[in-house]
């Protein structure tokens, strides 16, 4: 049994639209069959048939499937078994003649949103309530203002939550005078979810002054996978006469012949091997390791106990899962979804 995946195909795109489907399910299909079209953001896609065999499928046309889940199997018996693929649904009535995704709808629902602020469209993408939300408020609007009054060591984080909330956790290890604070900017949209997590760790979110210098301060960006926000906020981060910085957790292990750039997270247990290099704007997750001549892009993401061999090469916005394995001599192109646990032998 092979899974279908969907692929990313545009790295800013999170979910596509399913606009043909060819095949019932359980017919059967040789390789390079067409299975799917897909929408992006940009363009139409073919998914195609990787092998012969009976595609195997819960799709429903015109719904919305998120990118890098699984949208059905090729097996060898028509009748295999699958779970529903994510797809559209109502939120209420009035939302009846929307096709509307799983992460849009959710959205809608938490900021009570309704149809008369999605004037002339009838497809709801996440992409499409973010945009929405960011013409109804700022984001940063709810906050004060950072003022430097005491002698604290500050390192003001930008873009990702959660990762905000691990890089806390490395900047405060046994340091009573260090404090990291969550930047708040028009850039981002901060959800209640995040804001109650940041509430939880005692993270301070605040804003900065229009035209103030703070040029006492370091600062991190924490956006892997999106190179286009990431240089939005190191722009304004420059703007303010902050320094870009790295954080290293005290638990890594790096080669004093590593060249890791700014805006880089490195967590626990890390290992960076001798000769390695990682790109700025990556995030290195808990576990992971780099071995001897690897080189990292720009705005990567390594997960928790993946793993590179040596003489690797990451191209920029790669996403490498959870126990992952590169086999040394691997180039991975820009924009790739490593899924988790695979094994990956050959230049992708």
């Amino acid at each position: 049994m092979k899974d279908i995946i969907v692929p990313q195909t545009n790295v800013n795109d999170t979910e596509v639209r399913i606009t043909h489907i060819y095949v019932d399910s359980g017919a059967q299909v040789k390789t390079g069959d067409p299975l799917l079209d897909i929408e992006t953001t940009k363009a139409l896609f073919t998914i195609e048939a990787p092998l012969d065999g009976f595609f195997v499928h819960k799709l429903e046309l015109q719904s919305f499937i998120e990118v890098g889940s699984k949208c059905g199997v090729i097996s060898d018996d028509s009748n295999a078994k699958i779970n529903k693929s994510p797809s559209s649904a109502s939120i209420s009535k009035d939302f009846s003649s929307f096709i509307i995704s799983k992460r849009a709808e959710s959205l809608i629902k938490e900021h009570d949103l309704t149809p008369a602020d999605f004037p002339e469209i009838t497809s709801i993408t996440y992409a499409s309530v973010v945009n929405v939300l960011k013409k109804k408020k700022s984001p940063i609007s709810q906050f004060n203002y950072l003022e430097i009054t005491d002698s604290k060591a500050l390192l003001l984080a930008l873009g990702d939550a959660n990762l905000a909330i691990i890089a806390n956790d490395i900047f405060n290890k046994n340091e009573e005078d260090h404090q990291l604070i969550y930047i708040a900017t028009d850039e981002l949209l901060l959800t209640e979810t995040d804001l109650k997590k940041l509430s939880l760790s005692e993270i301070p979110v605040l804003r900065l002054h229009p035209g103030k210098s703070y040029d006492s301060c370091l600062g991190i960006v924490l956006s892997p996978i999106n190179i286009d926000r990431f240089n939005k906020l190191s722009d304004y981060l420059t703007n303010h006469s902050i320094k870009s910085s790295s954080l290293i957790s005290p638990d890594s292990y790096i080669s004093n012949t590593a060249l890791i750039e700014d805006s880089t997270l490195i967590c626990n247990n890390v290992y960076l091997g001798p000769h390695t290099k990682v790109g700025k704007g990556s995030v290195l997750l808990p576990g992971s390791s780099v071995a001897h001549h690897s080189e990292i892009g720009i705005c990567c993401s390594i997960s928790d106990n993946a793993t590179l061999g040596g003489n690797v090469s990451c191209a920029n916005e790669v996403l490498i899962g959870l126990n992952a394995t590169i086999n040394r001599r691997v180039n991975i192109s820009a924009g790739q979804i490593i899924a988790s646990g695979k094994v990956i032998i050959n230049d992708m």
